[in-house]
């Protein structure tokens, strides 16, 4: 049987994938609290409220290629527009 990790260790693993994936929001870095979840069921709710109406883009940064060679292009980040 696995143990859960102790939140202390769960902190610093969740703080250091928000070091290597930033996220933006409309050009603009935004702080968000990344989770653990083993479920997409979740039915968690993003506030949007402040967001213009039309389009707003939603940037991810991502992880580096395994195995990449020192000099070769980071990935490009995750791009997920959506509009009001």
């Amino acid at each position: 049987m696995r143990r859960r990790p102790r939140p202390v260790t769960e902190a610093a693993v969740l703080r250091c994938m928000a070091a290597l994936q930033p996220v933006t929001l409309n050009g603009r870095p935004v702080t968000v609290p990344f989770r653990f979840y083993t479920s997409t069921g979740s039915r968690r709710t993003s506030p949007v409220a402040g967001l213009p109406r039309g389009e707003n883009v939603l940037r991810v940064g991502a992880l580096a290629r395994p195995g990449a060679r020192p000099g070769t292009q980071p990935a490009p980040p995750f791009v997920i527009p959506f509009w009001f």
